[in-house]
């Protein structure tokens, strides 16, 4: 039992902060994050989409992460991006696959769509045409053969597009995902945060360099814990985790 799940503790160590001896050279990883932060739609730039693209770029790379960024990517940049990062998951044979978005994302037809700078969104159809889904982002993800697909989105934003065909912002919605998949977005699905708010990879990145004994749910629990009391309740981040059994650190 203890084999069939190695690839898994494998991840929850690195969640945790642990390194397990030969990890780098057992599993190869790869690791797309985007930032966008300056859309022409918007009233002003984002603060924090490059900045913490960077850094949770520079926590990956430590632990051995294939990692790639990307900074205000239009649409056409964006899916080369993607093509590029679902060929190296292929060639290199990932165990772990991790996209990273941060910047404005819509729900259309009760699907989660990233969006590129550039895109000219003024109803749903444009949603669909200029967006990205993210569901298919993942299945792309786990039809190249990665073991573990790790999808976090930090786009639950208010954004220049969607008051242009609604009364009000509708958020993400919640993404189903295939078996090995964590997904984390950093508010509930349906809900929208300030855009200003820049907590939420702040306290992620602070709970992957801790070294609990415990579970990964528990580790993003904390997560979202931190975040939801740095907000006094204003966001609350959600992680539907399919990654088999409640692992910890010992097993």
């Amino acid at each position: 039992m203890r084999q069939r799940f190695a690839v898994l503790v494998s991840f929850l160590l690195f969640a945790m902060g642990v390194a397990p001896a030969g990890s780098a050279q057992q599993h190869n990883r790869v690791a797309l994050l985007i930032g966008n932060a300056v859309y022409p739609d918007a009233d002003a730039p984002l603060k924090e989409p490059m900045t913490d693209a960077r850094a949770l770029g520079d926590e990956l790379q430590h632990w051995g992460f294939d990692v790639t960024i990307g900074e205000n990517l239009k649409e056409r940049a964006l899916k080369q991006a993607l093509d590029q990062f679902y060929a190296k998951i292929y060639s290199e044979s990932a165990a772990i696959a991790v996209i990273f978005f941060s910047g404005f994302g819509i729900q259309s037809n009760q699907q989660t769509y990233i969006i590129p700078v550039d895109a000219q969104i003024w109803n749903e159809n444009d949603v669909r045409r200029d967006g990205f889904n993210l569901e298919e982002i993942i299945a792309q993800m786990d039809k190249r053969g990665a073991k573990i697909k790790v999808a976090i989105i930090d786009a639950s934003r208010p954004n220049p597009f969607e008051r242009r065909f609604r009364s009000v912002a509708a958020g993400l919605t919640a993404v189903a995902a295939p078996r090995g998949t964590l997904v984390m977005m950093s508010a509930l699905p349906d809900t929208v945060v300030d855009a200003d708010q820049s907590v939420f990879v702040t306290k992620l990145l602070a709970e992957l360099k801790k070294t609990p004994d415990s579970t990964i749910e528990q580790t993003f629990s904390r997560a979202r814990s931190d975040v939801s009391r740095e907000t006094k309740g204003q966001q609350v981040p959600w992680f539907p985790c399919s990654l088999g059994e409640d692992l910890a650190i010992g097993s």
